[in-house]
């Protein structure tokens, strides 16, 4: 499954809480559901026939994320920039782009994140701001790495 989410990369915000009497209640902030939502949204339009893997495949995700070059990137800067050859080391956190994708994707393209057993995640900067997701089913991968018999 492959499918591309448009607009300005965005991280997983920090958790909010809120005391309601003798409880305390967790939740996300608005711009991290928004972008969520997006998330879902580009999942169902790009992939409209598919169906969840079932919690039995182990999967890998594959996330890409482009962000804008800089205005302030003079020519050269510019060009290196947009033929992979100068990376963006800008906020957000790769682990940040990963956890917001993973939590939008469960009970869409996975039961549950638990499911992703190995990750890629790479930043580079575009033309376009846009990230690109892909999974695959490694159930059936039988390479072993380390210690594995």
């Amino acid at each position: 499954m492959k499918f591309t989410i448009g607009g300005q990369v965005r991280g997983k915000g920090r958790p909010r809480f809120r005391r309601c009497k003798n409880f305390v209640m967790t939740y996300n902030d608005k711009n991290t559901k928004e972008y969520e939502e997006l998330i879902t949204e580009s999942f169902i339009s790009q992939n409209p026939s598919k169906k969840p893997y079932n919690t039995a495949r182990a999967l890998a995700l594959t996330v890409t994320a482009f962000y804008a070059v800089p205005v302030s990137f003079p020519l050269k800067k510019r060009e290196l920039a947009l033929q992979c050859k100068l990376r963006p080391l800008v906020k957000p956190d790769a682990d940040n782009v990963i956890k917001i994708v993973c939590d939008a994707l469960n009970g869409w393209a996975y039961y549950d994140d638990k499911q992703i057993v190995e990750i890629i995640f790479k930043k580079f900067y575009g033309a376009i701001p846009c990230v690109n997701v892909e999974i695959i089913d490694v159930t059936s991968d039988q390479r072993i790495d380390g210690n594995g018999d």
